[in-house]
């Protein structure tokens, strides 16, 4: 994985990853004949930043962790996130949501958590030193 072979820390990480993809959309869309807008940009600004965000704190968490640990974190987003579409977005939780929700954290800690049993688990994670895993 890339993420832990660079020697770059969680955001320049993400930034030279974030341009890539970029650079490639763009190539997209200028096959399509699209064009991207000021009111697109604004539109998917937050959202943008919010991402950029989460791939840098996962970047980060993987140079003090194991990329499993790390991983099955990340799965916890929609569990996480339920709070924050209830009270800004009037969802309304059901049981079948919270079923797939725990199906997914489930499912990614059944087949991750075997790979991240380390013989000394430390409090700071399994890197040793955290800078360089």
């Amino acid at each position: 994985m890339i993420g832990v072979k660079a020697d770059l820390p969680g955001l320049p990480l993400t930034f030279w990853r974030v341009l890539m993809v970029a650079a490639l959309f763009a190539v997209a869309m200028a096959s399509q004949r699209l064009r991207l807008t000021w009111s697109t940009i604004r539109q998917a600004a937050l959202a943008g930043a919010v991402f950029a965000l989460t791939a840098a704190m996962f970047f980060e968490s993987i140079r003090h962790t194991s990329v499993g640990i790390a991983t099955i974190i990340a799965a916890l987003t929609p569990v996480l996130a339920l709070p924050v579409a209830m009270r800004f977005l009037g969802e309304r939780p059901t049981l079948l949501g919270a079923a797939c929700a725990l199906g997914a954290v489930g499912g990614v800690a059944l087949f991750v958590a075997p790979a991240t049993a380390t013989p000394a688990p430390r409090l700071a994670g399994s890197c040793s030193p955290p800078p360089r895993c």
